[in-house]
């Protein structure tokens, strides 16, 4: 196949209109205990990345991302590095 660089870049923008106070239950010792997500505001999201064929059977890739609420509630970043080896 080709062996070769990509190199990419995403944007997303994100507000959850159907849930606007989600949560998650579980289950401990002391009773059932409800995690609740603040999904309340608007977000901004971009990652930019990268995915290169080494050779037919190995692909490396990486990419760095970041989040931003638009009401300044939130900031997050994160990479990410990976490799695919086919048999």
């Amino acid at each position: 196949g080709d062996l070769g660089v990509t190199v990419w870049a995403r944007g997303d923008l994100w507000h959850d209109w159907l849930e606007p106070d989600p949560a998650v239950r579980f289950s401990s010792e002391d009773g059932p205990v409800d995690f609740h997500a603040q999904t309340d505001a608007t977000w901004l999201a971009a990652r930019i990345g990268v995915s290169a064929m080494e050779s037919d059977r190995l692909e490396l890739h990486g990419s760095l991302g970041a989040e931003r609420s638009l009401d300044g509630s939130g900031f997050g970043i994160d990479a990410r590095l990976g490799a695919v080896w086919r048999l």
